[in-house]
């Protein structure tokens, strides 16, 4: 915009004020006549841009030159806006290349495999060292056979070595109730590995979910009860069931069972009360005879 455009404009206006002109007709033909203006059909769409309206013309309150159009700023006057017209025809949606469907991966890739308490040679050990029980042996004792004859005594019965052997069987009590449910796997490793040392065929497993179902509880071979005997709650246990599982120790104590409880933890072991008690994290130990 030039000076001379500037000071035409505010000319205009002056006169517009004077001739208390409203209407924006009569401030066109205002501009017209000062030749700063052409015809609306020859002038094309310029910027507009509204200006703030004061405070007495929004409460109502009409001074001299008042005006309900827009006036335009001085250095936006003589702008031009081009405006492109549309095609003619709609706009064609955007089409995108068909991809290849993923390759399915392997089934079952997320699953966790089970990790066993103790290696299972070390876990046979253990069980063989909780199951086996002496006997008599077959073979002859040649030093008490020798002591014998030193005294002169009678040798009426030669007598026989002592061996540890687990040809007498096992039978297992094993707690399957909703205080083992975080041990369900661990339970059927450890019945798994007592029937290879000892054989299924004189492996007798009683699986329970409550000591209250046992019947018929054979007590010619020795016992092992893996279990915690109560002590980890769970909401769906049954009312009164470690009370129950002391109770059998209990029992089992007083009638000089030949029992051995084998438990999760290391803090469970005296709850057998003087039952023999193995911890799973000392069945290693157990099976390098130390414990």
């Amino acid at each position: 915009m030039t000076g001379r455009g500037q000071i035409g404009m505010a000319e205009a206006l002056t006169v517009a004020r004077t001739l208390h002109l409203e209407a924006d007709n009569d401030l066109g033909t205002v501009l017209e006549l000062l030749g700063l203006r052409r015809r609306t059909e020859d002038t094309p769409v310029a910027l507009q841009s509204p200006r703030r309206v004061p405070r007495a013309e929004r409460s109502g309150v009409r001074g001299p030159g008042f005006s309900y159009g827009l006036e335009l700023p001085s250095d936006q006057v003589g702008m031009r806006t081009v405006v492109e017209s549309l095609p003619p025809d709609p706009v064609a949606p955007i089409t995108f290349e068909q991809a290849e469907p993923l390759v399915p991966g392997a089934p079952g890739g997320g699953s966790v495999p089970y990790e066993p308490i103790v290696p299972l040679q070390q876990l046979r050990a253990a069980m063989t060292m909780i199951i086996r029980r002496p006997r008599r042996s077959v073979q002859l004792d040649v030093e008490a056979a020798i002591e014998l004859i030193a005294e002169q005594r009678p040798l009426d019965q030669l007598p026989r070595l002592i061996e540890q052997t687990v040809d007498g069987g096992v039978t297992i009590i094993a707690d399957v109730g909703p205080e083992m449910l975080p041990y369900l796997d661990d339970v059927s490793h450890l019945v798994q590995a007592a029937e290879q040392v000892v054989g299924a065929p004189t492996t007798a497993v009683l699986w329970v979910e409550d000591c209250d179902d046992l019947t018929d509880l054979e007590t010619e071979r020795p016992i092992m009860i893996i279990s915690t005997f109560g002590t980890a709650r769970s909401p769906a246990s049954p009312p009164g069931a470690a009370a129950r599982w002391r109770e059998l120790a209990r029992t089992m104590i007083i009638s000089e069972t030949d029992a051995t409880a084998v438990v999760p933890h290391r803090r469970t072991r005296g709850v057998s009360g003087r039952m023999r008690s193995i911890a799973w994290d000392d069945l290693a130990e157990v099976g390098r005879g130390r414990t």
